[in-house]
């Protein structure tokens, strides 16, 4: 059974060491820990993130309410999300839940995004695929698309528009670059890269689920279906696809070495999976220790749990 604690009885422990390079020097990231959201019973606020710490029993963290497609920021200090259906509260918007203590606010500037399919953060915008309410507070079928909000000022500016508010027509699994200049997006199975300077729109390729551009910049890695599912990295320089590697979940250690995978359902009853890592270099999965059968949901990124 999962320990339910705050984030901040954790800051203490060692949880999961990794390193990240830098101009050929390695400096130490340490205490990240994968997590996954999971709903708990719909309606009866059980709503919390899970963490599964390489070696500790998982852990829980509990959330303020419920939560519809999630985005952890860069540092993976906070969360990014639109509230779930929710009578008692406002559920257009964005909020943003930091951790060490638990603590949610309405992003500034987003109180008039409603109906978001897809959401990605850099530290200093969000881009979320979503609509934006009228005067009268009223969703129209052209007012979505993909919007930029700069976190500094609230700013809100659409970077594109679909013909219609439909999740067919939505942007999904979308992932910005380090730099927040270009995001890369699935759109009717299309893996879609977007200059959000100029709203230039380039297709990568058919057959995709999602994608995620690696911390360091250098990788694009995306869910495809040919036959099988698998996953492809491309280099982020000039979109070339360089390597096939096992079906993942499209997730990123911090240090851009890792994919991460649930593995081994059918030694788990179907129901829970188990953590894997693959190499990109190598290709080699490694099961991450005490997290055997443990996850029932999928990955969202990894909570940096220390330095709070």
């Amino acid at each position: 059974m999962s320990q339910k604690l705050t984030l901040t009885a954790m800051f203490g422990l060692s949880l999961f060491a990794i390193a990240q390079s830098r101009d050929g020097e390695r400096a130490s990231i340490s205490s990240y820990a994968p997590a996954f959201y999971d709903t708990g019973g719909a309606f009866r606020n059980e709503q919390k993130l899970v963490l599964l710490p390489a070696g500790v029993k998982p852990v829980t963290v509990s959330l303020p309410f419920g939560l519809t497609y999630i985005t952890l920021s860069p540092d993976g200090k906070a969360l990014y999300s639109q509230r779930f259906f929710d009578p008692t509260g406002p559920n257009s918007g964005l909020y943003k839940i930091e951790f060490g203590p638990t603590r949610a606010s309405r992003v500034a500037g987003s109180e008039g995004l409603a109906s978001a399919y897809g959401i990605g953060a850099s530290q200093s915008k969000i881009v979320v695929s979503a609509g934006h309410l009228n005067s009268a507070g009223l969703l129209d079928e052209k007012s979505c698309g993909l919007f930029e909000l700069t976190l500094a000022s609230g700013k809100v500016r659409k970077v594109l528009s679909n013909s219609d508010c439909k999740y067919k027509s939505s942007w999904r699994s979308i992932s910005l670059s380090p730099d927040g200049e270009q995001l890369v997006a699935v759109r009717e199975r299309s893996l879609i890269l977007v200059n959000l300077g100029t709203g230039d729109v380039r297709s990568l390729g058919v057959g995709f689920y999602r994608a995620a551009w690696s911390p360091d910049g250098r990788w694009i890695a995306a869910l495809e279906y040919n036959n099988r599912y698998r996953t492809i990295l491309m280099n982020a320089s000039n979109f070339s696809k360089r390597r096939e590697l096992p079906s993942s979940e499209v997730v990123w250690s911090p240090d851009s070495q890792h994919l991460v995978a649930v593995g081994q359902q059918f030694l788990c009853g179907g129901y829970s999976g188990t953590l894997e890592l693959i190499d990109v270099k190598s290709g080699h999965r490694s099961t991450v220790p005490g997290s055997t059968c443990k996850v029932t949901r999928s990955i969202i990124g990894w909570v940096n749990v220390a330095g709070q």
